[in-house]
């Protein structure tokens, strides 16, 4: 069951840091999702998420988390996954998200299990993940999000239940509300099932002619001392979706440290 919710946030976080490898058409002069601020003394940019429909992205997420108590686990999992806008409706728009594939090696304790997608043959742990892994390989999840990054309904495939998932769209990252410029900043609570309450803070680092880079940093719950996260990620200005991003975590829940690092990056 914990691997089922880590696949569920991993999905939605996928979906938050998803990036667009075809470019629109439409060339330079086409509408951007992030654009230059007019009428401003230095430059700043408007950050929207505005991609066409049918776009399409193939994503590998990797993950690596690693316990620091006594009862060591490590997780160790590469997922590949295709995404594409399928409909648009104003100013929101319905994303399908497929996995192609999930490999995974869990060790807690002396216990060790491993499961690949591509493999014909499972042992008898695999077997188990596969069967809580099966109804994501075999269907697609599907969103809608609004131009500002907000969830506003998400789909799961198979046994998955409101009680399992909790409100995943809350790990999103939310965008600023005006234009911003270098060293600009802006902040975002959201409230994270099982975790508390998520402050987060972003901070514009870059603005290039095809990109903007945004670091972000936060607490994931003031009471639980330690826990935290940073990471980096590229804006692709064409689409509002991540060209690539990193995010590492410490995550401290009842005396129990867990170290969380999780790669995007498209293929």
């Amino acid at each position: 069951m914990i691997m089922k919710k880590l696949i569920l946030i991993l999905t939605v976080v996928s979906f938050a840091f998803t990036g667009c490898n075809r470019i629109p058409e439409g060339g330079p002069s086409g509408e951007q999702s992030i654009e230059t601020a007019p009428g401003l003394l230095s430059e700043k940019v408007l950050i929207r998420l505005k991609p066409k429909v049918g776009d399409k992205q193939n994503l590998m997420v990797t993950l690596n988390m690693k316990s620091e108590d006594s009862d060591e686990m490590n997780v160790n999992m590469i997922s590949k996954m295709d995404m594409v806008v399928i409909n648009r409706e104003d100013s929101v728009f319905t994303y399908e998200m497929k996995y192609k594939s999930i490999k995974m090696n869990i060790q807690a304790g002396v216990m060790e299990m491993e499961f690949d997608s591509d493999s014909k043959e499972q042992n008898q742990m695999g077997s188990i993940l596969g069967e809580q892994m099966k109804g994501l390989l075999e269907n697609p999840v599907l969103m809608k999000m609004d131009q500002m990054g907000r969830v506003l309904e998400f789909k799961l495939p198979g046994n998955f239940t409101s009680d399992q998932t909790g409100d995943l769209g809350s790990v999103t990252l939310p965008l600023p509300e005006h234009p911003v410029g270098v060293g600009d900043s802006w902040t975002a609570d959201r409230p994270l099932e099982g975790l508390g309450n998520m402050e987060m803070n972003m901070t514009l680092e870059k603005i290039t002619v095809d990109y903007v880079q945004i670091k972000t940093t936060g607490l994931l719950n003031k009471e639980d001392e330690g826990s935290a996260f940073e990471g980096t990620y590229k804006l692709d200005r064409k689409t509002g979706f991540t060209k690539d991003g990193l995010m590492e975590l410490k995550l401290n829940k009842e005396g129990k440290i867990m170290d969380m690092k999780i790669e995007f990056k498209s293929i």
